[in-house]
């Protein structure tokens, strides 16, 4: 899945392609797309999404925690960049990775992953980043994972993307 935002990339190019940077991110207004459950909704880097209109609330708190460039092949520049989504109604805390670039001067947003309650990201290179969140196994309490996911993504030239290569699961 692919959003375009509307909002022309004002970043410098990068050998064949553009990326914008963390600072035009974070005064970035628009929406991504989150795999499965609708879209995260940004004014200048922060904002709601799920707005209640009975509670004048919105369910959910929004905020850009990083944006980090990888370079992963001559011409091609991301970013990796990871969004916070805070549960302001009820329970839980998402962090979403995307990849951002920009193409023919429009910002394009590729959803990655999901994690509850967070995520630590490791970029190893340009073409090789890791992962680490917690596992919930079916008897654990939905506070408190039994175990810790690792995922390791590596580039893929043929697709243009990063793919998950390697995914272990192991005790705390």
């Amino acid at each position: 899945m692919t959003a375009v935002a509307s909002t022309s990339c004002l970043a410098a190019p990068i050998g064949d392609s553009h990326c914008p940077t963390t600072e035009q991110l974070k005064r970035y207004t628009g929406s991504f797309p989150v795999m499965g459950h609708g879209d995260v909704g940004l004014v200048n880097g922060e904002g709601g999404s799920g707005f209640v209109p009975e509670e004048n609330k919105w369910d959910f708190d929004n905020k850009i925690a990083s944006a980090q460039l990888m370079r992963p092949e001559l011409g091609v520049s991301v970013r990796l960049m990871d969004i916070t989504s805070m549960h302001l109604l009820g329970t839980g805390e998402w962090d979403i990775l995307y990849f951002v670039s920009c193409r023919k001067g429009h910002l394009h947003v590729v959803p990655q992953d999901s994690f509850l309650y967070g995520v630590k990201v490791h970029i190893v290179s340009d073409k090789e980043f890791t992962t680490r969140s917690g596992y919930w196994m079916q008897k654990d309490a939905r506070c408190c994972p039994s175990k810790i996911e690792f995922r390791r993504y590596n580039w893929n030239t043929e697709r243009k993307t990063f793919l998950v290569t390697q995914r272990s699961i192991k005790a705390k």
